[in-house]
């Protein structure tokens, strides 16, 4: 047995979990939806305080964000958008991301503002299809930036490390 543990806290898991855990790690639109997950990649990137990347009394430094925080980030907030039309909050996010994926998205918001000042029903087929296309947009973000958490060094030591202890089980 190690003196060592992970920080992530694999260990604390049961077998079934932490298979549930390394199913999420091949699909972002599943790792997006499993909380249990993320917190445990968030953990493994940073034991201490997760998400948070100040300066503190024994670090004086700031510590850099590493992009696989930062697009695991992006990949929430995109799936938050999907339930929560939020103009502000949406072209905000536009212009945090990936230009030509913030170009995108900003087109669908604009068409669906659009739609939503010329029609005054629920049910109207052009917002139905504008409501549509921001979904698609924003479920092509997850997928982006989930294609590229997946190739990031940190989440490939995440899941070699889960991989690990799961035999070990």
């Amino acid at each position: 047995m190690s003196c060592l543990k992970c920080t992530c806290g694999c260990e604390k898991r049961s077998k079934e979990e932490l298979q549930q855990v390394l199913d999420a790690t091949d699909k972002p639109d599943v790792f997006i939806k499993n909380p249990i997950a993320q917190e445990m990649f968030k953990k493994f990137i940073d034991p201490e305080e997760p998400g948070v990347y100040q300066a503190s009394a024994s670090q004086p430094r700031i510590k850099r964000r590493p992009n696989a925080i930062k697009y695991l980030e992006f990949m929430q907030m995109a799936h938050h958008l999907r339930n929560n039309s939020n103009e502000a909050e949406n072209n905000k996010f536009a212009e945090d991301i990936d230009p030509d994926l913030g170009d995108e998205l900003m087109d669908a918001n604009e068409k669906l503002a659009k739609v939503l000042t010329e029609t005054e029903e629920n049910d109207h087929p052009e917002l139905m299809e504008a409501n549509k296309n921001r979904a698609e947009v924003l479920q092509k973000i997850v997928e982006d930036y989930g294609n590229k958490l997946k190739v990031s060094p940190e989440f490939k030591n995440f899941v070699a490390k889960l991989s690990e202890t799961y035999k070990k089980m």
